[in-house]
């Protein structure tokens, strides 16, 4: 009764290092894993109810997480969708995410994962995610953070087709302001477009294309006065002082035989006192020199466009 008998089973695992297992395991997953493999190392399906409730963790697709500790939460939201179907490529507004392209809408939290399907594959829908069935060469996609995605230039032809003309010209003035497309590229772009179903879609958009635009909301505030028969004179058009030539203020789109300045007032470069201060000063300089101002914001743009159209009319008319 005393001697020595077989070897003590091991210690079982407390919930800690359970916890910590998973962890680990989406530590080399940019942050994700999914709910099987969750079950496989030891949580509880009421614990990942409870870790997905109150304990931070994100659950942006259906049987995927996102943990707190991912380093990048575009990528880890990519990545939980991808764990799911790994015969998918992250593709459209997802794609560009992960590109960190300019002048994209602003995400939201529970924005879904666009995933690129071969068009044998067949599924059903599911939470969190956009689906979308389209051919797809071994040059058009590529592996950004272990994540399979598209191609840049493939993700920007995704995007002119697949968004609504304000998107797709806000994407292009903003890649081409930032140098980040040149025109033998938008050229190459163009004819991919025009060669997929749904091209025609995009011939009206390319006139509309100016690099000069320094944010979406001076793209769509351009398009919206386009629309309405105002088309500016100028874009980023310079003031001069009268007596050394200097500039002294720029303006967004101008009507310079008018005289009438309209700016697009977006939040990241208007908020705050210092901004304040600037624009007013600015603004006080210009009505010295004769200029009429108007400006106008994001909601005012989204919601109230009417009144945009007819406050510039009305001065035009002047």
């Amino acid at each position: 009764a005393t001697g020595a008998t077989a070897a003590d089973p091991a210690t079982p695992a407390t919930p800690a290092d359970v916890l910590a297992t998973a962890l680990a395991l989406a530590a080399t997953q940019n942050g994700a894993l999914t709910r099987a493999q969750a079950l496989a190392v030891g949580l509880s399906p009421a614990t990942l109810y409870r870790l997905a409730h109150v304990g931070g963790w994100e659950n942006p697709v259906r049987g995927g997480f996102v943990v707190p500790a991912a380093p990048d939460r575009v990528h880890a939201r990519a990545r939980a969708a991808q764990l799911i179907r790994p015969d998918a490529v992250v593709c459209a507004v997802t794609a560009a995410r992960i590109h960190r392209f300019p002048g994209l809408p602003q995400p939201t939290h529970d924005e879904p994962i666009h995933l690129l399907l071969p068009s044998t594959a067949r599924t059903s829908r599911s939470r969190g995610v956009v689906l979308r069935w389209s051919p797809l060469t071994s040059a058009e996609s590529m592996t950004v953070a272990g994540i399979r995605i598209t191609h840049p230039s493939r993700t920007i032809a995704d995007l002119i087709l697949w968004s609504s003309r304000e998107e797709a010209v806000c994407l292009l003035d903003a890649l081409l302001h930032e140098y980040r497309l040149d025109e033998e590229n938008l050229a190459a772009i163009k004819i991919a477009v025009a060669g997929r179903h749904g091209g025609r879609r995009a011939d009206t958009f390319w006139d509309l294309v100016d690099r000069r635009s320094e944010s979406p909301l001076e793209t769509r505030l351009r398009l919206l006065l386009v629309d309405a028969g105002l088309s500016p004179e100028q874009l980023q058009w310079p003031v001069r002082n009268e007596v050394t030539g200097v500039p002294v203020a720029r303006l967004d789109l101008a009507w310079p035989s008018r005289l009438l300045d309209v700016e697009a007032d977006g939040a990241a470069t208007h908020n705050g006192t210092t901004a304040l201060y600037r624009d007013r000063y600015r603004q006080n300089d210009l009505v010295g020199r004769g200029w009429t101002v108007l400006r106008f914001t994001w909601p005012d743009v989204v919601h109230r466009p009417e009144y945009v159209i007819e406050s510039v009319r009305r001065q035009l008319d002047r």
